[in-house]
C-alpha cells in the first residue's frame, strides 16, 4: 500500500522537534550537574577520583557537548522541514514552489560513491556545515548509520532515530500481511527481534553509567546485520572490535555478546587504573556478517564448515573497522575474535592494516596457515585455547593458531589475575584469567599478560594422526578453497559487481578446494614415502 502523502505532518514533525529539544536541555542539565557533583560537591579524593575526573573532562564531557549540540541541531532542522512542508502544501501541486513538497530549502552535498575508502568517506563529512551534517541525520539516516567513514556518535545518532521509524514500518507492513506470505512475516519478525535487542544493549549499557553507541542497524540483508559499543569509539584511546561465531544472530544474541563487551570494558578499565593510567576504552560487538546457524537453529554442517561466509565477512570487518580508523586515527585498535569469528577476524586482518593487535580464542583457524599473512605487527598477535575445547583444535580454516610461528599463546589456566576457563564458551569470563589476559591487549599492555602453552589432547591427535599417515588432504582441500573463492570473487566482482563476486566465490571455492586437497595429500603421500625410505635406509645404515 503506497502513502498518498507526500513529506510530512508538519504537525508530527513540529512534535519531534520538541521532544528532540527537550531531550538536549535534559542532557544539557544533567551535565551541569555532574559537573558541579564531580568538582565540588562531592568530597572524594585519591587515584581513583583524579582519575575519574580526568576521564570525566577528556572524554565524557566533550562528548555529552557534542549530542548537546547535535540535538539541538537536529531540533531545528526539523522545525524548519516542518515549516517548508507548510509553505509547500499552500500551494496547490506544489508547482510554483519550485521544490518537491517535503523538501528543504537547498540541497545536500552528494555522498561518496558506494564502496569509497572510508578515511574519504570521514574527510567528506567534516566537509560539511553544521547544519547539513545535521540535516543529513534528520533527513536520511539510513544513508548515515551504517556508512563506515562517519564518526561513531553521528551513525549513533541516525541509527537510533532509524530504530524508531523502521520499527513503525515494519509493523504496518506485517499487519498487512496475507496467510500465504509467511516468509516474508518471518523476516519482519527477525527484524523486530533485532530492534528489541539493540535496545536491550543500548539499555543495560546506559544504566551501567557507561555511554552505548548504535553502530550498524541494516534489516535489509538476512539475516539482519546490528553492531553496538560500549564507550565512545570516536574518543577512546582504546579500541576493540568482537567478532562472535556460529550462532551468532542479532535477533537473540546481541544483548548478551554488549554485556561481555561492558565486563571486558570494566575489566580493561580497572587494569588501567592499577597502572596509573587514564587512558579511555571502547569496545564494540559486532555482527555484521551472516553467521553460521548454531545448536539451537539446527546446525547445518556444510554451512559450519563453509569459508564463504566467513571470507565475505572477513571482508566486511575490515571495512567496518576503517571507518572506526578514519574517525579516530590515533586509537590502539583491536581485532577480538571466537570460534568462527576468529575466521572472519584472520580473513579481516589479511585485508587490511589498520589493526594493531589481534586477539582470537577458541579458534578453528585464521584463513591461513602462514603468520606473516596476518597484516598485524608482530609481536601483537595473541591466541588463547583452553582445555576442552574441541573447536580450538579442528584446524579447518588454515593450520591451528597455537601451532603457528609468529602468534603467541597466552594463558587461560588459574592465576593470580582470574580463574581457569575450560571448554569452548569461557574465555570471556568474568574474572577469569583469560578476560584479563585479553584486557591486557585491549590496553596495549600485552607485556603484563600471563603466557602459556595452549595445546591440548586434539593438537597431540591430530600429530599423532599425522605422523602415523602423513596425509592431510581435509587442511589442504579448506585452504585451497579459501584461495580459490576469494579469487574467484575478485574475478567475478569485476566482471559483474556484486552477484559476479557471489558466484565468483562459491565456483572458485569449489575448484580450489578439489585442487588443494588433490595438492595437499599428494605432497602427503610424498612425504610419507620420502620420510619410510629415509627410515629403512637408516635401519641398514
Amino acid at each position: 500500500m503506497v502513502d498518498s502523502m507526500l513529506g510530512a505532518s508538519p504537525e508530527e514533525l513540529k512534535g519531534l522537534a520538541k521532544y528532540v529539544d527537550s531531550t538536549s536541555q535534559d542532557l544539557s542539565r544533567t551535565t551541569a550537574t555532574l559537573e558541579a557533583v564531580l568538582n565540588g560537591q562531592i568530597r572524594w579524593y585519591g587515584a581513583d577520583a583524579s582519575g575519574c575526573r580526568r576521564h570525566w573532562a577528556g572524554s565524557m564531557r566533550p562528548a555529552l557537548n557534542q549530542a548537546i549540540s547535535m540535538l539541538s541541531e537536529v531540533s531545528k532542522v526539523l522545525v524548519r522541514n516542518a515549516e517548508e512542508q507548510i509553505k509547500a502544501s499552500a500551494v496547490e501541486g506544489g508547482g510554483s514552489s519550485g521544490r518537491t513538497p517535503g523538501s528543504t530549502a537547498g540541497s545536500l552535498p552528494a555522498l561518496p560513491p558506494e564502496g569509497s575508502d572510508p578515511r574519504s568517506v570521514n574527510d567528506w563529512w567534516q566537509s560539511l556545515s553544521p547544519e547539513e551534517q545535521a540535516r543529513y541525520i534528520a533527513e536520511h539516516p539510513e544513508r548515515i548509520g551504517n556508512l563506515d567513514g562517519i564518526p561513531a556518535s553521528v551513525r549513533d545518532q541516525a541509527n537510533r532515530l532509524r530504530l524508531e521509524t523502521e520499527e513503525a514500518a515494519l509493523r504496518r507492513e506485517l499487519a498487512s500481511l496475507g496467510p500465504d506470505e509467511g516468509d516474508r512475516r518471518d523476516q519482519i519478525n527477525q527484524a523486530l527481534g533485532t530492534i528489541d535487542q539493540i535496545r536491550k544493549s543500548v539499555e543495560k549499557v546506559e544504566s551501567s553509567g557507561e555511554q552505548a553507541q548504535v553502530l550498524l542497524f541494516d534489516d535489509s540483508l538476512q539475516p539482519p546485520r546490528a553492531a553496538v559499543g560500549v564507550g565512545n569509539a570516536d574518543t577512546a584511546d582504546n579500541v576493540g572490535v568482537f567478532t562472535p561465531g556460529i550462532g551468532s544472530e542479532p535477533d537473540t544474541s546481541l544483548s548478551g555478546y554488549v554485556n561481555d563487551m561492558l565486563a571486558l570494558k570494566r575489566r580493561t578499565d580497572r587494569l588501567n587504573m592499577s597502572e596509573g593510567n587514564d587512558q579511555s576504552t571502547a569496545l564494540i560487538a559486532w555482527i555484521g556478517y551472516d553467521a553460521p546457524s548454531g545448536p539451537d537453529q539446527g546446525v547445518r554442517v556444510v554451512e559450519a564448515a563453509s569459508p564463504i561466509n566467513g571470507i565475505e565477512g572477513g571482508r566486511g570487518l575490515a571495512h567496518f573497522a576503517e571507518g572506526l580508523d578514519a574517525a579516530n586515527r590515533d586509537s590502539n585498535l583491536t581485532a577480538i575474535g571466537h570460534s568462527y569469528g576468529s575466521f572472519v577476524t584472520g580473513e579481516a586482518v589479511q585485508h587490511t592494516d589498520v589493526f594493531d593487535n589481534m586477539v582470537v580464542f577458541g579458534s578453528p583457524g585464521l584463513g591461513t596457515s602462514d603468520a606473516g599473512n596476518l597484516r598485524v605487527p608482530e609481536g601483537h598477535r595473541f591466541v588463547l585455547e583452553a582445555k576442552g575445547d574441541a573447536v580450538a583444535d579442528l584446524a579447518a580454516f588454515g593450520d591451528d593458531p597455537n601451532q603457528l610461528s609468529g602468534i603467541e599463546d597466552l594463558s587461560t589456566s588459574s592465576s593470580s589475575h582470574g580463574s581457569a576457563s575450560s571448554g569452548h564458551s569461557q574465555y570471556l569470563q568474568t574474572d577469569s584469567t583469560s578476560q584479563y589476559n585479553i584486557a591486557t591487549v585491549v590496553a596495549g599492555r600485552p607485556d603484563l599478560a600471563v603466557h602459556g602453552e595452549n595445546a591440548g589432547a586434539g593438537d597431540a591427535l591430530r600429530g599423532g594422526i599425522g605422523l602415523i599417515t602423513g596425509v592431510d588432504p581435509i587442511r589442504g582441500g579448506v585452504e585451497g578453497l579459501i584461495d580459490g573463492g576469494q579469487h574467484g570473487g575478485d574475478v567475478g566482482e569485476s566482471i559483474a559487481g556484486t552477484p559476479g563476486r557471489i558466484v565468483g566465490t562459491v565456483t572458485g571455492g569449489i575448484i580450489g578446494g578439489v585442487d588443494g586437497a588433490v595438492d595437499s595429500a599428494v605432497d602427503d603421500v610424498k612425504g610419507l614415502v620420502s620420510g619410510t625410505v629415509g627410515a629403512v635406509k637408516g635401519l641398514f645404515d
